[in-house]
């Protein structure tokens, strides 16, 4: 389910992270369980049957990512993005050719059923888990949580209500997720080897100059790109001197 309108994919982080990311050119899955958005897995009170669905739920895990739009390319401008995920300023922005990311992991995709796609925006509230189905409803048996749970992830329309529209005030971070429904309880790492185009520093970046040089030991210098303010826009060091 890849957008062919999106051409970049930007992934907001710390430079500890970043060099992480840049050792082995690699971002790894994290699960719902730490979604900044609690809203996605919060289970119903009122209806505690489905407690061990919503558990199920957490684990499932996805890579996020800002993506560009057809009018403004310029996601390093997200400025919230900046002070929420890049360390204050202090971070770093990583920028990927999506079609080059998803050719490259062509087999992690389709090993672990990875499904990608924009988040959708909307005031609508989050609806709760429907009751479990009955086996036999004279004895109030239900089917096993993961046959429920292998069973609501199997419907595409489930999944994209669930973790692909998130409340108009999450906008700002315009989202693009890769997320994964099989063996999920593994490690999954995607790679980006092929599909890094640039590394923005934050506008803070001299906070952190002892990492910032360590990203050489990683990068081609080519890629890594120092960023200023200029009327409320960030803007890179060479367009700075130009103008």
């Amino acid at each position: 389910m890849t957008n062919s309108k999106v051409r970049y994919l930007y992934h907001f982080t710390s430079l500890n992270s970043a060099l992480s990311i840049f050792k082995e050119m690699r971002l790894r899955a994290g699960c719902f369980r730490n979604s900044n958005d609690p809203t996605e897995n919060l289970y119903n009170e009122r209806n505690l049957s489905n407690y061990s669905l919503y558990q199920r739920m957490q684990e499932l895990k996805y890579i996020s990512f800002a993506h560009d739009h057809l009018q403004n390319d310029e996601c390093i401008n997200m400025q919230p993005m900046w002070n929420h995920y890049g360390d204050r300023w202090k971070g770093v922005c990583i920028q990927i050719d999506k079609d080059i990311f998803v050719e490259e992991n062509r087999e992690i995709i389709k090993r672990y059923g990875i499904i990608d796609m924009k988040v959708d925006y909307s005031n609508s509230i989050r609806l709760p888990l429907t009751s479990p189905p009955l086996l036999n409803s004279a004895k109030k048996v239900c089917k096993p949580t993961n046959d429920i749970f292998e069973d609501w992830k199997s419907n595409i329309d489930n999944l994209t209500r669930r973790f692909f529209v998130k409340d108009n005030s999450w906008m700002y971070e315009s989202e693009y997720r890769f997320l994964i429904t099989k063996g999920y309880n593994d490690e999954i790492n995607m790679s980006i080897k092929n599909s890094l185009k640039k590394v923005f520093l934050g506008i803070r970046y001299e906070d952190n100059t002892e990492k910032v040089e360590k990203l050489n030991d990683y990068l081609d210098l080519s890629k890594i790109v120092r960023t200023k303010m200029r009327n409320d826009r960030v803007i890179s060091l060479s367009e700075f001197s130009i103008q």
